[in-house]
């Protein structure tokens, strides 16, 4: 398995783990601090852009624009404990391959682009997206006082962590 594979697995594991400490009703609970989203709904975000990968590496085409928005993923934190084990369960199982990226932004012109883009491209884009949310996330449970059931890392950038550990051996 490559390290961007047990990288995407790393991140996906601290994720399941957050949820796994969460309540049911803290889950799907709309924070003021998220502009009135929810744990859940950022967890739903993450999943379905995963899935948008997983589908695209059968079709060929990764499109996240054209996204299926479950909303069970984000009530129902069981519903997307399950689909996130699924989802690990795949990435753990794939090897790169060529994709082609559609993108089109809301500019009022219908045709997408299409990049030339790989499996493992998409797959960092995704570990950057997750970090991205988690990092929301974090702001969510801190919000609660829950930020203590979160390993100091979670929602953190690889990039950050490493330059934080260089400056605690500077000091």
């Amino acid at each position: 398995m490559c390290r961007t594979t047990n990288y995407a697995l790393s991140v996906l594991n601290q994720l399941e783990e957050s949820l796994e400490s969460i309540t049911i009703e803290v889950y799907p609970k709309k924070l003021a601090i998220l502009g009135e989203s929810s744990i859940g709904m950022h967890v739903r975000h993450i999943l379905e852009f995963y899935a948008c990968l997983l589908n695209g590496y059968q079709t060929g085409t990764v499109d996240y624009d054209s996204r299926e928005r479950n909303e069970r993923l984000q009530e129902v934190k069981s519903a997307a404990i399950d689909t996130l084990r699924e989802l690990k369960r795949t990435i753990e199982k794939l090897e790169d391959k060529v994709l082609v990226l559609q993108v089109g932004y809301s500019d009022g012109l219908p045709k997408k682009e299409n990049i030339p883009s790989t499996y493992r491209r998409e797959l960092i884009y995704n570990i950057e997206h997750t970090i991205h949310h988690m990092a929301i996330i974090k702001i969510g449970m801190k919000s609660l006082s829950l930020d203590c059931l979160l390993p100091e890392s979670f929602g953190v950038a690889p990039s950050t962590l490493q330059y934080l550990k260089q400056l605690n051996r500077h000091e």
